[in-house]
């Protein structure tokens, strides 16, 4: 017994998968996502951070261990524009 799954959320159908196998918590349409991002100081983790801020409802946590190219300062403009709840995602 299964179900196709829709895994990503794209809409894409990955195959045949025993519902009992999946847990509820799965299922839940809104449930809020966590999200590690590795880098997020730097010019590629900063537009990904951005990228999760405008297009999901995500905790977004970063590290970054802000070397030659790590710059708080991305962080810092990225957020300027978002209200405080916002911010308290990241």
């Amino acid at each position: 017994m299964g179900m196709d799954v829709d895994l990503y959320g794209n809409g894409s159908r990955v195959g045949k998968f025993a519902t009992t196998a999946i847990p509820d918590y799965f299922w839940r349409e809104q449930q809020m996502k966590h999200v590690l991002i590795t880098g997020g100081a730097g010019f590629v983790g900063h537009h990904v951070i951005e990228h999760l801020i405008k297009h999901t409802d995500s905790k977004i946590t970063s590290l970054d261990r802000l070397d030659f190219s790590g710059n708080l300062n991305r962080l810092h403009e990225i957020l300027s524009g978002y209200d405080a709840e916002t911010k308290k995602r990241v």
